[in-house]
C-alpha cells in the first residue's frame, strides 16, 4: 500500500490558477451617444452597443449612467477616447478567441470550433462597426 502526501499549499495554488484561467472575458462596447444629466456636466448617460442581440440578430442599444469627478466639456472627445480603449479591448478579445480556436482545433473539439469561429466572425463585424464610427467621427486610428 502506498501513501501519498498532498501539500495543502499546492492545492491552494491549483485552485488559484483554475480561477485565473476561467476568468470571463469583458466584452467591448461601442459608445454611440452621450447626454449630460446635470448642469455641472459631471453626470452622463452613455448609449452603447455590446454583445447582446435582439431576436433579429441586431445589437441592442443599451445605456448606462456614470458620474465623473471632472467636468466633461466635449462629449465627442470623451466618446472618442472611450471608444479607442474599447477598440483595443476588442482587438485583444479577437486575439484570445483565435488562440482558443487553435487549441480547440488541436483537440479536435469541432463543436467548440464552430461556436468560436462564429464568435470571431461576429466580433469582426463589430470591429467594422467601430471602424465605421471612427470614420463618421473623422478619427484616424
Amino acid at each position: 500500500m502506498y501513501l501519498y502526501y498532498i501539500d495543502n499549499g499546492l492545492l491552494c495554488y491549483s485552485d488559484f490558477i483554475y480561477i485565473v484561467k476561467k476568468k470571463q472575458p469583458i466584452h467591448p462596447r461601442l459608445f454611440i451617444k452621450c447626454n449630460y444629466l446635470n448642469e455641472k456636466k459631471t453626470k452622463l448617460k452613455l448609449f452603447f452597443k455590446s454583445n447582446i442581440f435582439d431576436s433579429n440578430g441586431l445589437r441592442i442599444i443599451e445605456n448606462i449612467c456614470i458620474e465623473s469627478e471632472e467636468q466633461k466639456d466635449s462629449i465627442e472627445g470623451y466618446l472618442i477616447d472611450v471608444n479607442k480603449k474599447e477598440y483595443m479591448k476588442l482587438e485583444k478579445y479577437i486575439k484570445i478567441q483565435k488562440i482558443v480556436l487553435d487549441k480547440r482545433k488541436k483537440n479536435r473539439n469541432y463543436d467548440a470550433v464552430k461556436i468560436i469561429n462564429n464568435s470571431i466572425i461576429g466580433m469582426n463585424d463589430f470591429r467594422n462597426d467601430f471602424k465605421d464610427w471612427f470614420k463618421l467621427m473623422k478619427v484616424k486610428f
